[in-house]
């Protein structure tokens, strides 16, 4: 009696094939983040930052008499009343709305500083940034803002400081260590080493100069 053939058996998963694919999904592993997209350094996204705010101070001073809010009272939604404050996040919550989030008021490279969400518990701890007290939209190259690790001593400071011409001003090492960025009046933001701080605060026709630091 012939008996029907039987189907071939599949072959077994050997220990070889194993290794294949272990290797495979390793390589895979080990290759994957050299062809992502590498995040741009924290200096970049902190001057994207800057962009960001000075395009929202425009815009509130576009709906407000060509003035930036710290020369606007606060019966008018403005923060003149709080510029001796020291609570130098005023001038920052009032742009609440040209703004999706305050966490563009802290730099990833400042550690000393945290996000927030919400715009109704920012204080000065959030801030990385200074303002400008005297800038102007009427004054492009005025300075709007700039890293908060500004000063004339070569530490940290906070407070108001005063620039005139023959004030020698500096970054000084920390967060982009010996170097910073500033926003201007015109909303735009550049990377300045020590000298060029220099020149842009002598090229204001307005002195002195009053910068508000957290």
């Amino acid at each position: 009696m012939k008996t029907s053939p039987q189907p071939p058996r599949a072959k077994a998963f050997s220990a070889l094939n194993m290794m294949i694919v272990l290797v495979t999904v390793a390589l895979v592993f080990f290759l994957l983040p050299m062809f992502a997209k590498p995040k741009p350094p924290a200096r970049i996204r902190c001057m994207s930052n800057l962009k960001q705010i000075g395009l929202a101070f425009r815009m509130w001073s576009n709906d407000h008499e060509e003035r930036f809010p710290m020369t606007f009272s606060t019966n008018k939604a403005g923060s003149m009343e709080f510029v001796s404050s020291g609570e130098v996040f005023r001038h920052f919550q009032v742009l609440s709305n040209e703004l999706n989030s305050p966490k563009v008021f802290a730099c990833l490279a400042d550690s000393a500083r945290q996000q927030i969400k919400n715009f109704d518990g920012l204080k000065n701890r959030n801030l990385s940034y200074f303002v400008g007290l005297d800038a102007s939209e009427t004054r492009p190259q005025s300075i709007l803002s700039g890293d908060r690790n500004v000063t004339t001593n070569g530490r940290l400071m906070s407070g108001i400081l005063v620039l005139s011409s023959n004030t020698l001003v500096s970054w000084t090492k920390d967060i982009h260590k010996h170097a910073g960025n500033i926003g201007l009046g015109d909303g735009s933001a550049q990377q300045v080493n020590d000298d060029n701080l220099r020149k842009q605060v002598n090229s204001n026709i307005n002195l002195p100069l009053r910068l508000a630091i957290p």
